[in-house]
C-alpha cells in the first residue's frame, strides 16, 4: 500500500490535521484533546479497517528490521489507529522500538480501544489515564484471584488462574476479567438468597446456584458458565424480586470479589443499600437507577471518588462515606442538595469548601478524623444543621458566626488544636444562667485552651 494513497479520508473526522505543522510532532495529548473527547462522545467511533501492511510495518520496527515501506512518513493519527489493534505483548515491545512510538503509545485512544476489548468501564472522573487505569485494575485483580487461590483447595483452577496471569496478552486479561466480574456476580446472588421473596417460597433458587459457594467450582469456565446462567435467572425473575427486595445489607471485610456486578441496577425499589467493608474503590454507574434509595452506606472501603450518577438518586437522605480515602468533598455531593444527613468522617480531607452552601437541607454533617483546619464561614448557611461532628481534626479557632446557627443542637470540637474560644461561647457552658444555655451542645475537650480566657 503506497504511502501516498494514505491520506486525511482515512481518519475518523474528528481528528483534524494540521496542515501547517508536521503530523508526526503532534503529542499524544494532542490526540486526546477536549475537542476530539467532545466529538468522539456525540458519535459512536465507527470500525477502521487496518491494512495489514500497516500492521505489518509496526511490528517489522519493533523486530528492526525493514518495512514493506516507509513508516515514518505516517501521520500520528495513522499509527495510533494501528497501536490500537496491537496485542498487549507487541505493545509492550514498542516502549524501547523508536521515541515517537513511545510517546504515541499512551494516547488514550489507543487504550480506550484496548479498554472495550476486555470489557474495562473506563472512567472520566480520575486523573489517570486509560492505560494507568487498565494497570491498576489488573493489578487488583491479581490480588483478588491470589487471595482466592490461597482458600480454594481445588488444584485445577489454582493452576488455571495461574496459567492466565502468566500470558499478558489482551485474549488472557479479557478471561481474567470475565471470571473476576464472574465470581462478583456470584457473591452478589449469596447475598439476594437472603431477601423475603425465598423464605416466603413465592420463588424457588435455581438449581444451578442452590447450594453452592465459590469454593466449590472446579474451573474457571465452571464458574463463568454458572454467572451466565445466575444472570439470566435474576433478569427473568427480576419483576417479583425487585419489588420485595428493600434492603441488601453486604458486609464482608474479607470479601473476595471487591465489585458490585451492574444487575444490581434492576433492583429499584431498594431502600437501603449497605456496602460496608467490602474493599470497593468504585461504583457502577448503574447505581444512578436505583431510584428509591434512601440510605447508602459505604462505609470503610477504598473510594478516592464516587461517580457523577449517584447524583440521580433524589430520593437519598443518608449518605455515608467514612473510612475511605477521600482527600476532597466527592463533586458530585454538590448536586444533592436534598440531602439530609452526609457522613465523611475518617478520610483526609483538609479543607470544607465554599460549595457546603449548598447542602442547605442537611441536618447532620459528619466531618471527625480529618485534617481540616478552619471551618468557614458559609457553613452558617446550613440553617438546618442540627450536629456538625468536627472532632480530631486540626482547627485552631471557632468562628463567632457558628452559634448563630438556629437549628443546631450538637457542635463537637474535641481532640482539635482550639488555644482561645470567643465569648459568645460562654452562654452555652455549663452553669450559665443564660436561658438559651441548652440550645447548643459545645464539646471541647482535649484541646489546648488557656485557662485565662474565662477570667471575667
Amino acid at each position: 500500500m503506497p504511502v501516498s494513497n494514505i491520506n486525511n479520508n482515512s481518519v475518523p473526522e474528528y481528528v483534524s490535521l494540521d496542515e501547517e505543522r508536521d503530523p508526526h510532532k503532534r503529542s499524544a495529548s494532542a490526540l486526546d484533546g477536549k475537542e476530539s473527547e467532545e466529538k468522539r462522545s456525540k458519535t459512536e467511533e465507527p470500525e477502521w479497517s487496518i491494512p495489514q501492511e500497516l500492521k505489518d510495518g509496526i511490528l517489522a520496527l519493533i523486530e528492526d528490521i525493514k518495512g514493506p515501506f516507509p513508516l515514518e512518513s505516517l501521520p500520528d493519527e495513522i499509527i495510533v489507529r494501528v497501536l490500537s489493534h496491537l496485542d498487549l505483548p507487541e505493545l509492550d515491545a514498542i516502549k524501547t522500538a523508536s521515541k515517537r512510538l513511545n510517546q504515541l503509545l499512551n494516547c488514550n485512544f489507543v487504550w480506550r480501544k484496548i479498554a472495550r476489548k476486555i470489557n474495562f468501564p473506563v472512567r472520566k472522573d480520575l486523573t489517570k489515564n486509560i492505560l494507568e487505569q487498565i494497570q491498576d485494575y489488573r493489578k487488583r485483580i491479581i490480588i483478588d484471584l491470589d487471595y482466592f487461590k490461597r482458600i480454594n483447595s481445588k488444584i485445577l483452577i489454582q493452576k488455571e488462574i495461574d496459567e492466565i496471569i502468566s500470558i499478558k496478552t489482551i485474549k488472557s486479561f479479557s478471561l481474567l476479567n470475565q471470571f473476576h466480574h464472574s465470581c462478583s456476580t456470584f457473591d452478589f446472588f449469596q447475598n439476594v438468597k437472603m431477601t423475603p421473596v425465598f423464605s416466603e417460597e413465592r420463588i424457588k433458587l435455581p438449581e444451578i446456584s442452590k447450594e453452592r459457594t465459590l469454593l466449590t467450582f472446579n474451573s474457571i469456565q465452571e464458574v463463568i458458565s454458572t454467572a451466565h446462567k445466575t444472570r439470566e435467572w435474576l433478569e427473568e425473575h427480576v419483576a417479583i424480586l425487585s419489588p420485595s427486595t428493600t434492603e441488601m445489607d453486604i458486609y464482608n471485610p474479607r470479601k473476595i470479589f471487591p465489585y458490585i456486578p451492574p444487575e444490581i441496577s434492576q433492583f429499584t425499589s431498594l431502600t437501603h443499600l449497605c456496602l460496608v467493608h467490602t474493599k470497593l474503590n468504585s461504583l457502577s454507574p448503574e447505581i444512578g437507577k436505583l431510584i428509591s434509595l434512601d440510605t447508602l452506606n459505604l462505609t470503610g472501603n477504598n473510594f478516592t471518588s464516587i461517580p457523577l450518577e449517584i447524583s440521580k438518586l433524589t430520593s437519598l437522605s443518608i449518605l455515608c462515606l467514612g473510612i475511605n480515602n477521600l482527600n476532597i468533598f466527592p463533586p458530585p455531593i454538590w448536586e444533592m442538595p436534598w440531602l439530609k444527613s452526609l457522613s465523611l468522617w475518617s478520610n483526609q480531607i483538609t479543607t470544607i469548601p465554599p460549595e457546603i452552601i449548598k447542602l442547605s437541607q442537611l441536618e447532620e454533617l459528619g466531618l471527625n478524623y480529618n485534617n481540616i483546619t478552619t471551618i468557614p464561614p458559609e457553613i452558617i448557611k446550613l440553617s438546618q444543621l442540627k450536629e456538625l461532628r468536627l472532632n480530631y481534626n486540626n482547627i485552631t479557632t471557632i468562628p463567632p458566626e457558628i452559634f448563630q446557627m438556629p437549628s443546631l443542637k450538637t457542635l463537637n470540637l474535641k481532640k482539635n488544636q482550639i488555644t482561645t474560644i470567643p465569648p459568645e461561647i460562654f452562654k452555652f457552658l455549663e452553669g450559665s444562667d443564660d436561658k438559651d444555655s441548652e440550645k447548643l451542645e459545645i464539646l471541647l475537650k482535649g484541646n489546648p485552651i488557656k485557662l485565662t480566657v474565662f477570667k471575667k
